[in-house]
């Protein structure tokens, strides 16, 4: 609900952890977001921005700002070789910003955040897929129920590969005792749902 808990004359910076993709053929950053910019009379001048780090180099990869009174969720890829030279220590940086002194509304989310060798399916398309993740947290065994067949991936925090599955039937079974404890993004041709390994 916009006003509530909104950015206020100051920046809100979410950082990630350190990545290396260096094994990445074409590694996309994905993301979902939501940003809200609105006050009336003011002029919309507060944005949200993406920058990408090489460990030397950092640059803008997106950024949104002067959108009204818009409150949905948007889907983003982006190539981030067209960007900057990949390295064995990227970092993605999202910041939100209300300039001071402006009394401008200001709020912004990110979900479903991902480096994945390929554009992932938009958030649009996820609404219409009746896909099931439990138990959510796991301990050892994941079951996916869906009618989606197909290729299945998991991936870590830091966007690594960890498994590649591939669905056969309705309900899928996924043994996952061997993996760490943390959180992790299930990925198919049309969905990302993120899960806790305990």
């Amino acid at each position: 609900m916009p006003n509530v808990d909104n950015v206020h004359d100051g920046k809100t910076i979410l950082i990630s952890p350190l990545m290396d993709l260096t094994t990445y053929i074409s590694p996309y950053l994905n993301f979902d977001f939501w940003f809200y910019n609105f006050y009336g009379p003011n002029l919309e001048d507060d944005t949200l921005r993406v920058f990408v780090s090489n460990g030397t180099t950092t640059v803008e990869v997106f950024k949104i700002g002067n959108t009204g009174n818009i409150q949905t969720w948007k889907y983003k890829s982006v190539l981030l070789s067209d960007f900057i030279p990949i390295t064995n220590t990227m970092r993605v940086t999202f910041q939100t910003s209300d300039t001071v002194g402006n009394g401008n509304i200001t709020e912004a989310a990110i979900d479903r955040f991902t480096i994945e060798n390929q554009i992932s399916a938009s958030l649009e398309t996820n609404e219409n897929t009746n896909f099931d993740l439990y138990p959510n947290p796991v301990e050892n065994i994941l079951t996916i129920s869906s009618d989606e067949l197909g290729e299945i991936s998991i991936v870590d925090i830091r966007g690594k590969l960890i498994k590649r599955i591939i669905k056969e039937s309705q309900i899928e079974l996924i043994n996952v005792s061997d993996l760490e404890s943390g959180l992790y993004f299930l990925i198919s041709e049309t969905k990302s749902i993120s899960f806790i390994k305990r």
